[in-house]
């Protein structure tokens, strides 16, 4: 896995800045687990096993209101998932 996300810093001045952190890529061994923020970039989803599947299981907090709208443009998986091809291609 390898994720990008944005967050605010802010400064002991009081002044805050976009800071961008790359968690680099990381292998999970079974019974892992990880977080991943709202806004959160997912750049690499890989099994790195070449004779083992991997499975895994997910628990997702969304607002009702996006699956609502994404529900009435057609298409309730959009609230959920968002294929990234330029990412992918990587």
């Amino acid at each position: 896995m390898q994720m990008i996300h944005s967050h605010s810093h802010t400064h002991a001045d009081g002044s805050t800045e976009a800071v961008e952190v790359d968690s680099g890529v990381k292998i999970y061994e079974p019974g892992e687990t990880w977080y991943e923020a709202p806004g959160c970039h997912h750049v690499r989803s890989d099994n790195a096993s070449d004779d083992e599947d991997a499975e895994f299981v997910v628990n997702m907090v969304i607002e009702t209101e996006k699956l609502e709208k994404a529900a009435m443009e057609g298409d309730p998986t959009k609230a959920i998932v968002v294929l990234d091809v330029e990412a992918n291609d990587s």
